[in-house]
């Protein structure tokens, strides 16, 4: 699949390409396995400071400082998605609260948090939940649920 100029790959795939080794099918290899803080949720921030996520189990919210944000079902403007296991994001107006502790993640490096692998390039972010293999990706321009990786 192409996306954005990207050919996206599944991530046993990418895990032998990244980690130099072939990784177990829907598990990718991680540069660095981010610790699970209080309350299950695992904090990132991208580099560019630009979108913070609290990555659970069984979703991925984040808050984003959109280009031209969408608006959320109500018609609010959004600036925060949420995104589940199952290839389903909603746009809402809401901010992730406290985040402690907070985990930089550096471009061109994959991390593994609270079931999902998560790879961070300058132009946006890739989770794939380790357990349905469903993919997102989540930038300042856009968010697509990308199926199965």
């Amino acid at each position: 699949m192409d996306f954005g100029g990207r050919v996206l790959i599944g991530t046993a795939t990418a895990g032998a390409i990244l980690g130099g080794s072939l990784a177990l099918p829907g598990i990718a290899a991680a540069d660095e396995i981010l610790p699970t803080g209080a309350g299950g949720v695992t904090y990132i921030r991208t580099e560019s400071g630009r979108t913070l996520c609290g990555i659970q189990g069984d979703a991925v919210n984040c808050t984003v400082q959109f280009v031209n944000p969408p608006l959320t079902a109500s018609g609010d403007v959004a600036n925060s998605v949420t995104l589940d296991q199952n290839g389903k994001f909603t746009y809402l107006a809401a901010d992730l609260g406290v985040t402690d502790p907070l985990h930089t993640i550096r471009y061109d490096q994959t991390y593994i948090a609270n079931g999902w692998a998560v790879e961070a390039f300058s132009d946006g972010t890739r989770f794939t939940n380790n357990r349905s293999n469903e993919g997102f990706w989540v930038s300042v321009t856009d968010v697509n649920a990308l199926g199965q990786m």
